[in-house]
């Protein structure tokens, strides 16, 4: 062809290939600190136990404590039901 591109598997994959881009924005892990404390909301499409009550198919308030573990990073805990 006149512009050079041809129609064989790797020119066109190459051609596809950078025309596609990949983004998004990563939370920086730092600005969580231990005992931090926040409220979420969301629909339990699957079934989630919080100390002895068991919920499912509903909406839900959740309140959650970051924990920050040596070796595993920090992450959400669910400390009780809001609702």
């Amino acid at each position: 062809m006149e512009d050079g591109f041809q129609y064989d598997g790797v020119q066109l994959l190459t051609s596809v290939i950078k025309d596609v881009k990949m983004r998004w924005k990563s939370k920086n892990e730092v600005d969580e600190v231990g005992g931090t404390k926040r409220i979420i909301t969301r629909f339990l499409f699957f079934p989630r136990k919080i100390k002895s009550e068991t919920r499912w198919l509903e909406w839900v308030r959740i309140e959650q404590e970051y924990v920050s573990e040596p070796g595993y990073g920090g992450f959400w805990k669910n400390v009780r039901w809001c609702n």
